[in-house]
Parts: C-alpha cells; structure tokens; sequence
C-alpha cells in the first residue's frame, strides 16, 4: 500500500493485506516486483541435542548459533547449546542519546542464551583477541541451571585501552579492520584438574562507533559557516562526519532459499567497486542474515559487508502502511526485534535501525486529512516511538535508532520524542526537504535535470529513475520470438510501475512506465529503430539504461556538492542497487548480476574527487565544480576542452587549484550560451570534455565528465568508426577512427558475470565517450566458478562450445545472434514488421508518482531555492589560479596501436547529417551473410584529421579559450534537418530507395502502442541536462535519420548492430555449433559470479563483445 499526492491509499496487488500479516511486504508485490507470495519454511531446521554429562567442547568457528550444515565437523552436541548471542562493542560512557567519546575506553560486551541439559556451577567466562595479544581475567558467571525450556542469559563486559585495536572505517575512508573474538565458557574440575571448556568459539567483529547525528545546528554553525537553522541528519564514523554514498538493497530473489552467498557478494563487492560506502537495507524486504554458518543464515550479508568496508542502513521490517496496534501485535514483535538487533550486533558495518520504511509521512498526513487521524498518529507514536525505539535501545549501546527511513526528525533525544509538523518554517530538521520528504522520484523528464526539482537536504536516502534490462538478461526468461518487443504481454506483464493495483495480467498501468522511459529516450537520446526488431528491441533496453544513467548522475553530483552549500547535504542513496527479477526497475545492476550503465556511472559520481558540469537552462549559466568527500584539502588539476564531433580539439583551458575537505571548488561559472560556445561553432557541433586529476593516499585519481549544449537527440554525431583488437591477455582496445563515440559500450554475453575494467587504473569503466586519436583499453574482471540455480538456466547454442576461451569476438556474437535469427526465421511477415517502437504522445502528468517533486517554478541560479532563502557556499572554495602546462595522469593518453577486425567482423561508419559527409554504415559481411534488408552503405569520405590545429591557449583566464581563426576547421554546418520532424514514426513496413544509390531498402519501424487517453498534449523540455541544453532544439530525430546526406528519414540507418541479431555466421560457427552439447539451449545456466578474493580456484570468463554506440 502507498499513497498518492492526495494521500488516498493505492495498493501494488494485493490490497491491504500485509500490514495484518506479520510477513515480508514485498512479498505481495511492489513497483518493482512480482506478488509470488511465498510461504513455508525456507531456513535450514534441526532437531539439537543435548548430553547432560559435561566434556571438553570443540573449537567453533562462526557466531553461535552455528548451522550444523555449515561444518559437519563443529562440535554441538555437548550439554549447552547457544540459542543467541550478543556481541556488542562500544565506547565507555555511550548510548542512543550520548556521544560517545572518542578517547575513551573501548567496552566489549558479550551476552549470551542458553540452554542447559547439566547444572554446571561456577563457570567463567573468558574472552580473548589473539592478534592484539590481548586475553581477559576469567569472568566468574553464577550458576548454570538445568534449562532446556527458558533461556538462561550469562554477561561479560571488557574493558579495552583505546589506543590498542584498530578501527574499523569503510573501505573509502580507512582500512576495514576485523579481528578474531574468542569465545570460552568453562566448567570447574575436580581436584588439581584443568577447568573444562564446554562452549568454544570465535567470531569476526571490529572497533568503530557509528553516530546519527541529529541536535541543532549551533548559532555558530549558522553564523560562521552559513549552514541553513534547523537540525543536523548525518551520520559519524569514529567521531568524523562522512558523505554517504550508496545505494538501496530489496531482497535478491522472490524465493529466498535461491539466494546463494556468490550471488550476494558480487552485488556488494560491485557497490565498493563503484564507490559506495553505505547501502540501506530496504524496510519492505526481509531481515538480511549475519552469514551462511549462523543457523539460518541461507547466505552471507553483513559478514561480507565488514569484510569489504560497506555500512549497512538497516531497518526493521515495517513499511508503507499503518499498522494497528494490540497486545497480540507487540507481543509477536518484541522477540523478533530483539533477535534481530542481537545478531548483528557484533558487525561494524551496521550503521543504524530505522523504525520502518516511508511511514511517517503516512501517519502525519492521516493526522491533518483523515477523520479522527489523531488515532492513528497516536498508535504511531506508540509502535515507533516509543516501543521499538525502547527495544532496540536496550539490546545495543553502538548503534542509533530513528523511527523511520525519511523523517522529521526530534524534538528530543532523552526523552525520544518526534518532531513531526513542530518546526520554524524555513528550517531543514531530520533528512526531510522544508516540508517536504527528501526523496525525488520524478518522472516527467522534461525536468529530470531542472536543479528546481531536486531535494535540498541534509540527507536524501531515495531518488531514481527506472530502466529496462538489457537484451542479454531478457533472454533468460523471453520464451518466444513474440515476446523479444517493447510491449509484448510478457515484457509489459513485468512491468509494474505504476502498479496494477489488483491481481490483473499483464499491469493495466504498464504502458505509463514503458511510456515514461521511452519518452525520456525520444527527448535526450537518438530514438532507436534499426531494420530488425530484435535489435531495436535491444537498443531501446540499453537507450532506456542511459537515460537512467544520465539523469541519476546528475543528481548525485548536485546532492554530493551540497556537502559544500548551505544545507550541508552529507548523504545519497539511490534506489535501488539490486533486482529481485528480470524486469525493467530502477536498479542499476540486473538480476543476472550485470552491469547497466548506471552501476558504471556510478564509479565516476561517487570517486573520492569528481567534477561536474552545472547547466541551469532557465538563464543559460554554466557552473562546473570539483567535488571532494575527503578529509582534508586537495590538490588538484583539471582541464577543459572543447570538441567537434569529428573528435577534433578546438581549444584547452588547464586549471589548478585546491579543494577544501568534504567540500567543492568552482572552476568556472559564465551566463548565456553565446559566451560558453566557442566563437562561431553551433550548439550541435561541439561538446565539452573536462577532467580533473589529484594524488590521493598516494595514488592518481582521475575523473572526467562531459557537456553537450544539446540534446544527443539533436546533436550532428559523427560515425565514430570504432575499432576493437583483443590482445593476448583478454583485453580490448577501442579506437574511434571517425568521429567521438557518445556512450560507447562494450559488453559480455547471456550466461557470463563480471565488469570491463580500465587496464591501467583498474577500475570499472564503460559508457564514455571515445574520441579519435584516444584509445580505451578495457579488461574483464576475472569471474569464479559458481553453480547457478535452475531459474537462470537459460544459454546460447553455441555458447557451450565457446567456454573457456573468447574465440574472436565477431564469432561470439553471432554465436549468440544466429540463434535469434533461427528463431525468427519462421515468422510471418506480420511478426517482423509489429509495431514495437514506443514514439506515442505521452501525458507527462499522469506519470509522476504521487510523491514526485514538481515545480513550475523558472530554473533558478544555484546558490537560490524556490524557498526564497540564499544558499551559501561552505567556507571559501578557491576560484582557479595559475597556469600548468600539462595534466599529470591525464585519461588523455596517447594513441595506442591497434588491429582492424578480420573479414568476419564489421566496423560501423556514420556521418553527421546536412554536412555532405557520406559516411553512414560500412558493414564488412562475414561469410554466408543474407543479402541485407537495411540500407545500403554510402561511400565513404576519408576523415582528414587535424593537422594545421591551432595550439591551445596558454592563459587560464577564459576556459573557452576560443580561437579567432578557425578556419581550419570544416565548417560544414548543418543549416536545418527539419525535414525529419514531420515524418511519420509509426508504420508497418515501407520501401524507400536512398539518392544516388540504386535499389530500395525494405525498413520496418516500431512503435509502442499506448492508450491515447492518457496523452492529452505534446512533450516540452523544460529544461536540460547538465550535458544538454534546451536553446535552439532542433526536431526530434530517430535513429534513421541521423547520418543521412538529405535530412529524408528513409535515406539512412544509425548502425546495423549485429551484435544481438545480425544472421551473419563466421567461418567456425559450423564447427563450433556441430560441438554444442544437445539440450543445451534451454537447461542449466552456467553463470558464473566471481568468489571471494581469497579463491584461488578462478575460471576465466566466457566475455564476448557487443557495441552500442549512438
């Protein structure tokens, strides 16, 4: 259940049901997921028995309860079994509503449950950490009684130095320290015998504290360093204020007993890889488990989570409702939530427990507008106010606790009471916006980059837009050639935002979320559509992925440089990280494992140093910012350059500068795009590209970002030509030969994990742009061997003959394309030419969520707020200064050799329209290619590089740096393309024959059908990107028509992409085909998802190749 703008109740699918049962709420449905509602016990379950004799014990390694399962040869038959256990370290003197003080002495307090078959009087208890060398005086515990019925609770609290262990920080910030605890409960002997041990056993945990800090602001605060009055909402790691970067997490599969502790590691070690410092563990999932080996556990989570360095929202399972409150209710909860808040106590990466997940809100908005709503704000009171926070408080002194995942914050830490409505207007109390709740879920993308609509906040732990899978993770459940469509009943039956509401199939409500996405392609992206609905089907899946990627970016730079403005923002967390099916979502990684584009974006906007272009269309200002979450100041270097789409420089400005710590330096600011562009060139024939570089904990790090004046839809994009070599150590070289490849891509096939990484730096890297005379070289990350379950048992023909080794890449995609092509081969003329291409009118109004931020208010500057109060820069962030010659550890590195594809493969050409270049598509056909059904390929014009280029400026004074004599350049630029806007996207099936060409070129467009009544007027971009800009927007195009010499819509294709269905075979496909084991095709996946670091047993990847480029 959620409620709308008017905070009428909406259901998923069931209605009304799971805030009467006590059970998982996503398990009868969600925006995102399926309503399979699963029941019976999916946990491991034993029978333990107990020997009232008393005899030495075996060591045991895990946190008890210890799953038999997990090691046969644990001892756990001995007298006393140990129902929980509580490992909770924190400082001397802390609590919920104390600080705690950081030179304090360290308080390890271990509690555990027993159950007892033997009286066992005067035992101790004894504590030790092996690697600090460091083992406690027996603990003297009063007499075990026999108990096999109640528990029997015995308590050690140690007292530690501080300055003797090390502490644990997340991965970004520090080492994530862990040490062994060992664990000894002996029994006394008779005579001059040695005690015995009856319970031995050694656990994983760490020493941090982790603090919510939510007082006031101080006068001080407000006076000297300009923060806006109202509460604090951050959290503290050791006592030093951090930025959160992270994510999201819902439960990993609808049938929890499928989850494997692979699968889950890979989702986590790919939140780190990108950046992430903090997921939050979602309210409406399930209570995520310690590790496999604690009885229950199924799979390993937080274990992983310290191990890597990542803290862990966490939140009790409560979410989207009201709950009514009675004896039985609070009876059923109170052990539930104990247990839970006990069991991960001993691991550091917990950050927190929240009440629930989006409920207050609910309850504050039945107070003002629902008749006697004072009742069920009184029963919200009681359930989250006061009996969990009363709960959770007693059984951990480490952690904070706050009612709910976006909140109002308190009007008092002791006594806990909640802010809700009491507050100044004008003030930021809890990580709530003004009056408004710091979550952004917009879907109007005309205003997915207006700066307006965004949330400012101390924190803003929900924002996101949503996106299809890709092709690849389509195939594991798409059963038919029919179902490969943007709207078949199957893709569209799994789509559910907005949800159905009811138990109807397929989502009645689908078509607003498909035409959500699609519209955002058709606003800022070149509109797909290929002559092959399979691989326009795929184009759009990956279309929709960059849009998601684009805007989502945008808002974690503006949030993160908030760090250094007025409200003091200190955390981001996007929805959502992870799938629970194969479905479009706001994930950015798929429920196979794959990466979207998004996941890699991702390792650019949460890099310790980022830089960003800020484009505020209303009054054509462009802000670019260097941001840093680190602890002290930085040094640094950036540079601008200004590009054609031919790739060819026009001029460079270098900056040097210093970052303040946990803030952002301005580079540049300048108003009207006149003064931005460089002198004479238009909007659609240039782009900025800016990097910055700075030496961090010894190391270099780079990032870049990019400015594009106008919507990609828009821009005169150049057939980049792009050339791939794979070397002997399973790496690619991608070279751009013509013109900039915007979102360049490469990718692995169905049935393989892992992530491209840059082969120099290491770190994940994908969808940038490529520009000539600039090589990417990208290596696959090494994956491990992983049984797969059943429900992903979907696989290529000729895949199995490939394992092991790459082969070249243009055999790996036909592999793959070939049998998309067999499949299609028997369908009727009517399958191929169904509309499918989602180009309808679309009601931006009706697919905002209710909750979505919505303004008509004119884009303002950044430093101002619709609320009328002046935001400020935090202390003073130094303005560029002084000239340097060169970039150290630039990403402009030099050319690097590389080698054409053979015969068999292709290399695609494209060419900007209205600017007589001829180049459109060159496709070198492999043996056995059917006589094409595209365009054919125009003649090609060598691309004259640029030689007689100007140098660029030497002054830093102006990062335009723009040259007065430019004639260097070809100027051939493009007087109208308007002969494309009123073209028909919609169709059947068309002949068209292209000038100066003889023949005709058969082209079958798709289009997404929606209903109509939904639509009531046409799509107006509000604003732009901060890569875009909405002056001088030109029509719309598809993809046909971007490279074609006379604007015509039937004079040329975007790319023939053969990567996902092109028929073509290579020479060893036969071969290859003849050796593929039978019944391969629909069995067991071999998905593979890489171990943990300490594996030695590594497999090398099956990773083909698949290029999208626009």
């Amino acid at each position: 259940m959620w409620r709308d703008f008017r905070g009428m109740e909406e259901y998923f699918e069931y209605p009304g049901i799971w805030p009467m049962i006590r059970k998982v709420a996503s398990d009868f449905g969600w925006d995102w997921g399926p309503a399979f509602v699963p029941v019976g016990i999916y946990k491991p379950a034993y029978l333990v028995t107990l020997s009232s004799s008393i005899g030495a014990s075996v060591l045991q390694t895990g946190t008890p309860p210890i799953s038999p399962s997990a090691a046969s040869k644990d001892d756990i038959s001995g007298p006393i079994f140990v129902e929980e256990s509580s490992i909770d370290i924190y400082k001397k003197g802390q609590n919920f509503s104390t600080p705690a003080d950081q030179t304090a002495n360290w308080i390890v307090n271990v509690t555990l449950g027993l159950r007892s078959a033997a009286a066992i009087p005067r035992s101790s208890l004894t504590l030790s950490f092996p690697e600090l060398r460091l083992i406690s005086e027996p603990f003297d515990i009063s007499d075990i009684p026999v108990s096999t019925n109640d528990t029997v609770w015995i308590t050690a609290i140690w007292e530690i130095p501080d300055h003797i262990p090390q502490r644990w920080y997340p991965h970004n910030l520090g080492i994530p320290k862990l040490y062994d605890l060992n664990v000894v409960l002996s029994a006394p002997s008779s005579g001059n015998a040695p005690a015995t041990s009856v319970i031995n056993f050694v656990t994983r945990t760490g020493f941090r504290t982790i603090e919510l800090a939510q007082t006031r602001y101080s006068q001080k605060d407000i006076d000297q360093r300009g923060i806006w009055p109202g509460d604090q909402w951050h959290f503290k790691i050791n006592g030093k204020a951090f930025y959160a970067s992270g994510t999201n997490v819902i439960p990993f599969d609808p049938f929890y007993a499928r989850t494997s502790s692979d699968q889950v590691r890979w989702v986590l070690e790919s939140a780190v890889k990108s950046g992430q410092n903090m997921i939050r563990v979602w309210g409406g999932g399930t209570y995520q488990p310690s590790s496999a080996s604690v009885a229950g556990g199924v799979y390993d989570f937080y274990s992983i989570c310290d191990e890597l360095g990542l803290m862990a929202w966490s939140e009790l399972i409560f979410s989207d409702a009201l709950y009514p409150i009675n004896d039985f209710l609070l009876k059923n909860i109170e052990p539930e939530v104990r247990q839970n808040v006990r069991r991960i106590n001993r691991h550091p990466s917990v950050a927190q427990w929240a009440g629930g997940n989006e409920i207050e809100g609910i309850a504050i908005w039945t107070d003002q507008w629902v008749e006697n709503g004072i009742h069920y704000l009184n029963e919200y009171v009681t359930l989250f106010q006061d009996f969990l926070h009363d709960i959770v408080t007693s059984e951990t002194h480490s952690l904070p606790y706050t009612d709910c995942s976006t909140t109002k914050g308190v009007l008092s830490l002791d006594p806990y009471v909640l802010r809700f409505n009491n507050g100044t207007q004008g003030e930021i109390y809890g990580n709530s916006e003004f009056e408004l709740i710091s979550e952004r879920f917009n879907y109007d993308a005309s205003v997915a980059f207006d700066y307006t609509t965004y949330p400012v906040a101390r924190f803003v732990n929900e924002f996101g837009f949503h996106s299809m899978p890709s092709f690849y993770t389509w195939q594991e459940v798409l059963q038919s050639p029919d179902d490969f469509f943007f709207n078949s009943t199957v893709v569209m039956s799994r789509e559910h935002h907005p949800p159905a509401g009811s138990l109807a199939f397929p989502n009645p409500n689908a078509a607003q979320g498909q035409g959500e996405m699609s519209i955002a392609v058709e606003l800022w992206l070149p509109t797909p559509n290929t002559p092959d609905s399979n691989q326009t089907f795929a184009q759009w899946c990956w279309s929709t992925q960059i849009f998601q990627a684009m805007t989502i970016v945008s808002e974690v730079s503006w949030y993160r440089h908030g760090a250094g403005q007025s409200e003091n923002n200190l955390g981001a967390l996007i929805w959502q990280l992870n799938d629970i099916w194969q479905a479009p979502s706001w994930s950015s990684i798929e429920y196979s494992g794959r990466w979207k584009v998004l996941q890699y974006g991702l390792t650019s906007a949460y890099a310790p140093i980022t830089i960003y272009p800020f484009w505020t269309v209303s009054n054509e200002t462009l802000e670019v910012l260097v941001i840093s979450d680190r602890w002290e100041d930085v040094e640094a270097s950036a540079q601008a350059t200004w590009y054609d789409w031919k790739g060819r420089p026009l001029n460079t400005t270098f900056f040097d500068f210093t970052i303040p710590a946990l803030n952002n330096s301005l580079l540049y600011e300048a108003k009207g795009l006149n003064n931005i562009l460089p002198i004479g060139r238009d909007a659609s024939d240039v782009w900025l590209h800016i990097n910055v570089s700075a030496v961090v904990d010894g190391r270099r790090l780079t990032n870049e970002q990019y400015f594009t004046p106008t919507s990609l839809a828009n821009a005169h994009l150049v057939d980049p030509k792009i050339s791939v070599t794979r070397d002997e150590d399973l790496t690619f070289t991608l070279s751009a030969k013509g013109g900039v490849g915007a979102w360049t891509w490469i990718d692995h096939p169905s049935g393989t994990v892992g992530i491209f990484v840059d082969k120099e730096t290491g770190l994940p890297s994908n969808g940038y742009y490529l520009i000539p005379g600039i090589d990417r070289t990208a290596a696959r990350s090494q994956t491990e061997g992983y049984e797969e379950k059943d429900a992903l048992g979907v696989e290529d023909p000729g895949m199995d003959a490939l394992r092991g080794s790459f082969g070249t890449v243009g055999s790996i995609i036909r592999a793959r394309s070939a049998r998309r092509m067999s499949q299609s081969s028997n369908r009727t003329v009517n399958h191929r030419i169904r509309t499918v291409h989602p180009s309808a009118p679309y009601d931006r109004d009706s697919a905002l969520r209710p909750w979505s931020h919505m303004s008509n208010t004119p884009a303002l500057h950044l430093d101002e707020h619709p609320s009328g109060l002046k935001r400020h820069q935090l202390y003073d962030a130094p303005v560029p200064s002084g000239d340097v010659s060169s970039i150290p550890g630039s990403p402009l590195a030099g050319k690097r050799p590389t080698i054409k594809f053979d015969s068999q493969d292709l290399v695609h050409q494209y060419d900007r329209p209205g600017t007589g270049d001829a180049h459109v598509t060159e496709h070198r056909k492999a043996i056995g290619t059917p006589t094409t059904t595209g365009y054919p390929p125009l003649p090609s014009i060598p691309y004259t590089g640029t030689e007689g280029l100007p140098p660029p400026p030497a002054s830093t004074s102006d990062l335009l740096g723009r040259e007065e004599d430019l004639s260097v350049f070809d100027e051939r630029r493009s007087s109208s393309i308007a002969a494309s806007a009123g073209s028909s996207m919609k169709g059947t099936s068309s002949t068209s024959s292209s000038p100066g060409k003889t023949g005709s070129a058969v082209r079958q467009t798709q289009t997404v059908t929606l209903p109509m009544s939904r639509f009531a007027h046409e799509h107006e971009v509000k604003s732009a990107p901060p890569t875009m800009n909405q002056a001088g927007l030109l029509p719309r195009k598809d993809s046909r028509d971007l490279f074609s010499e006379d604007h015509s819509p039937s004079a040329g294709t975007l790319l023939s992409f053969p990567s996902v269905t092109d028929s073509a075979r290579s020479e060893d496909w036969d071969a290859r085909r003849s050796s593929t084991p039978k019944g391969s095709e629909r069995g067991r996946s071999s998905k593979r998802y890489p171990k943990g670091a300490g594996d030695d047993d590594r497999e090398e990847s099956r990773a083909g190749l698949a290029r999208y480029d626009l």
